[in-house]
């Protein structure tokens, strides 16, 4: 979704609230008491108040605890940085992943461990992302969200686009897009509906994004559509290809046109409403913004490099499961990067907080239409690759059919569980149908 630091945090505080710990003000107000330190900086190094990164060592301490400052402080700096989620444990998968592909394990082995590697890092990604963006403020730190809130599906598409596997990233795409419009509100319809027996927790925002989504969704299916009808005659392939490309461009001025909407002339509309938002402090930091760029890139690189044993083994996967490159790429790959992010929703749904998850899932998906798909097939035409908005039928069929439920609900205001069930029925059917139908192309 596009929106400031503030939002995102608050996203994180309404999923941990219930693991914060609090003690009473002076003026008998409840205070959050914030992480801890190790003994040693906590002993020798003063004031708890102070984060790890702005401690410095003393003139007065001891030899041996100067030498040992920067090496526990960059501990606890790591430590910081992991205990942020749990889905951080994952992180163990990835010393496996990259001897795996170092070392030539089997194609499975390096398929799986790199699957599990990549879901973790996706999470620091969000996680150095949104640090970052509360030094840099509300607007700057919504468009640096909206610029790197969908790196790793580049990264992946990208290595992808260079093994000119074109039919994995339209399935990757289309996947990522069903994902967010279906599956992740689906769950978190469900899972707020156990808590509530109705809901109606739909803010403007989320209506404003469901209907451009719906637009956006249909606009890219014109390409699919087009082809279908003139795939008999010659010489239309490239007229294909350059209406691609031009969509290309316009959706990405479209998404300028959106990022200006939603961070500059109607921020109203995408605040927050409610006490517990505006009482809240967002200045607080886990840890320094120059750090959280250091793990940033690394953590992209890592990514690349993990995705490496996607690509090169994705064929032998689907020999042995006997599904579909199309099914990998639609319905396994898009827990890739959202794994984590859904964890998240589901968990904040859970304590009545639809609007925050309902918006984060809508406005993920929006981001993948308006800027990574013309992103990557601007990319492709730089790298010599046929890659157009051609994404099928049936795969385009699905997602418009998933954004136009999704506006129904948003339109009708409120949900229940009832609700959720039947559009992860709907998910499992589509889903299902895609691994029948086996096919290598998408139709």
């Amino acid at each position: 979704m596009v929106s400031g630091p503030s939002f995102r945090k608050e996203i994180h505080r309404a999923a941990s609230r219930s693991n914060s710990r609090t003690t009473s003000g002076p003026n008998g107000s409840s205070m959050p008491i914030h992480g801890e330190h190790t003994p040693l900086l906590s002993g020798s190094y003063g004031n708890d108040a102070l984060p790890w990164y702005q401690l410095r060592p003393s003139q007065d301490d001891a030899l041996f605890a100067r030498i040992l400052f920067w090496p526990i402080i960059i501990l606890d700096a790591v430590w910081q940085v992991l205990k942020t989620s749990y889905i951080n444990a994952l992180l163990i998968f990835l010393p496996f992943s990259l001897v795996s592909i170092s070392f030539n394990w089997p194609p499975m082995v390096q398929f799986v461990l790199s699957f599990l590697a990549i879901i973790p890092l996706s999470s620091l990604v969000e996680f150095a992302t949104e640090e970052i963006s509360v030094k840099l403020g509300e607007t700057l730190g919504g468009l640096l969200n909206a610029l790197l809130g969908n790196v790793v599906e580049i990264v992946v598409c990208i290595l992808f686009l260079k093994a000119n596997e074109t039919t994995l990233v339209h399935a990757i795409l289309m996947g990522n897009v069903f994902y967010h419009t279906l599956f992740g509100p689906s769950c978190c319809i469900f899972i707020g509906g156990l808590q509530r027996s109705e809901q109606h927790d739909y803010t403007s925002a989320n209506a404003t994004m469901s209907f451009v989504m719906v637009v956006a969704t249909a606009a890219m299916f014109i390409p699919a559509f087009l082809h279908s009808i003139v795939s008999h005659i010659d010489g239309q392939k490239h007229d294909i290809t350059a209406l691609s490309r031009g969509l290309a461009v316009l959706f990405l001025m479209v998404y300028l046109v959106y990022l200006f909407f939603s961070l500059r002339t109607h921020v109203h509309i995408f605040e927050m409403e409610g006490d517990d938002f505006e009482e809240e402090d967002y200045s607080d930091e886990a840890t320094n913004p120059w750090f959280a760029t250091f793990i940033l890139v690394l953590v992209i690189c890592l990514v690349a490099i993990c995705g490496k044993g996607l690509v090169a083994n994705v064929d032998v996967i689907v020999a042995q499961t006997h599904s579909s490159r199309t099914f990998v790429g639609f319905i396994i790959l898009p827990f890739l990067s959202n794994t984590a992010t859904s964890i998240t929703t589901m968990v904040v749904a859970f304590r009545s907080k639809m609007d925050l998850a309902l918006g984060v899932a809508i406005g993920s998906g929006l981001q993948i239409v308006l800027f990574v798909v013309p992103l990557l097939v601007l990319i492709g035409w730089t790298m010599g690759r046929n890659f157009t908005m051609d994404f099928g039928i049936m795969g385009g069929v699905a997602v418009v059919l998933s954004s136009l439920l999704m506006a129904h609900l948003f339109g009708q205001g409120r949900s229940n569980y009832l609700d959720g069930v039947l559009c992860l029925c709907l998910y499992i059917v589509i889903a299902a149908s895609f691994f029948v139908l086996g096919a290598d192309q998408i139709v």
